[in-house]
């Protein structure tokens, strides 16, 4: 039997996603900002029960106006809480964030950082007792939609986060997950079938995993494409990237192109599946997936309509040699004024991409793009530009040289041009 909840914890407005102490003495519950006209915005609430009632929820203090909180889970000691926000000064819409008490007193809240946050919405926080967090993101690599996510706190941080895999994400929407404190059984949200429903699990009993070898795997399964401005070579971002069938229109997922015009697939695209690319002010793109489906990444062109494509302002390139993907010093003095640049001019965009020649397999030189990136974007926070302002994809083997277009097994020595990263400006977010 299920009980509702008194009053004042619930209200006339939308009253949800709560999380309890340990105690089960004090709550902290989302609700939509009345102060909104729109009721559009939503903020954390905390009440706490005396032994007959519950107080007056009220707003926490560290919460900004015009900005949305929602989602809170409570540590198992009541001393932290996780949550979602969209105030300013994060990674994409929804960043996820954490608070400490002290005493009485909240601290400053902290963003989890990009390697939880994405460009996109990471949501629906779940700390649970052994501290990993589960959560949920439209960002991430992952099946379509929204995905559950799994980050283990390591060495005082969050790891990157493991998608959980479809066992429990699907085509469509899988949120909102908790476990119980062996993390074992528990239950998430799902539209999987139409409506929103809730799903329970029970996981088998542990096995050891070999952490190289789950990487290689999960590189070995990824597709990664890049939405390009067919005249400028730039990215575009917030390109809309549907994939089905178009004997089952139904079963689509769509996906939505990052600030550096890329979007991730966990799996082999299936010849059949139609791809269909949209974006205000370019013409449609619409191919069969059997132009790419034995690639580990592939680059899609939009012709822009009159006026709609922004420009390049600065490009630079580094290449590199065989299997290296460190900075050595020359690359640092083409850097210079890359960072020159970005001191001088704090609304400007780096965008960086990552390549690799076809000496290796698809797998490794996925891996070698992305540490080529890694180290760029590194050097560049070192030098004070802040990670903000830094947008990032890798790309493997793909955009090889016209002479490597020509012999699809291009190994030559000095074919240098495809092992490479390329760093363009724009003052365009």
């Amino acid at each position: 039997m299920v009980d509702k909840l008194p009053a004042p914890l619930n209200s006339r407005l939308n009253d949800g996603a709560a999380t309890f102490n340990a105690a089960g003495d004090e709550v902290f519950i989302t609700r939509n900002n009345k102060k909104c006209k729109k009721h559009d915005q939503l903020q954390i609430l905390r009440s706490k029960f005396d032994g007959t009632n519950w107080s007056r929820p009220r707003a926490l203090s560290f919460e900004m106006p015009g900005a949305s909180y929602a989602h809170p889970s409570l540590s198992a000691d009541g001393n932290t809480l996780y949550f979602s926000s969209d105030v300013s000064g994060g990674y994409g819409g929804m960043d996820l964030y954490m608070v400490r008490r002290n005493g009485n007193a909240w601290e400053s809240p902290v963003n989890l950082g990009p390697v939880v946050n994405s460009s996109g919405n990471e949501t629906f926080p779940f700390i649970a007792a052994d501290s990993s967090l589960y959560f949920t993101s439209d960002g991430q690599p992952g099946y379509g939609g929204m995905d559950l996510f799994h980050s283990k706190f390591k060495e005082g941080k969050f790891a990157k986060p493991d998608n959980m895999g479809v066992d429990f994400n699907s085509a469509k929407d899988d949120l909102s997950m908790i476990v119980d404190t062996r993390n074992r059984t528990g239950y998430f949200a799902s539209n999987r079938d139409g409506d929103d429903d809730i799903f329970s699990f029970k996981l088998a009993p542990l096995k050891k995993v070999d952490e190289k070898e789950k990487e290689r795997q999960e590189l070995s399964s990824m597709r990664v494409g890049k939405v390009l401005d067919k005249a400028t070579g730039s990215p575009i971002s917030g390109a809309r990237v549907e994939i089905s069938k178009p004997s089952n229109p139904m079963t689509g997922v769509y996906y939505y192109t990052n600030d550096t015009g890329a979007f991730h697939v966990a799996r082999k695209l299936e010849a059949d599946e139609q791809v269909k690319v949209t974006k205000s002010g370019y013409k449609d793109n619409t191919f069969t997936g059997a132009n790419v489906a034995e690639a580990k990444s592939f680059e899609i062109s939009m012709d822009s309509e009159a006026g709609s494509s922004i420009a390049r302002r600065d490009f630079t390139t580094l290449y590199y040699d065989v299997n290296k993907s460190d900075l050595n010093s020359s690359m640092i003095e083409v850097l210079r004024p890359v960072v020159d640049g970005m001191k001088r001019s704090p609304d400007n965009i780096a965008y960086i991409s990552g390549y690799a020649d076809e000496r290796g397999g698809d797998t490794y030189n996925y891996g070698l793009s992305l540490r080529r990136v890694e180290e760029v974007v590194n050097y560049l926070s070192s030098q004070g530009i802040n990670k903000n302002r830094i947008q990032s994809s890798f790309f493997g083997a793909v955009k090889l040289s016209d002479k490597c277009r020509r012999n699809p097994k291009c190994v030559t020595d000095t074919d240098r041009e495809n092992r490479r990263v390329e760093i363009y400006i724009t003052n365009q977010k």
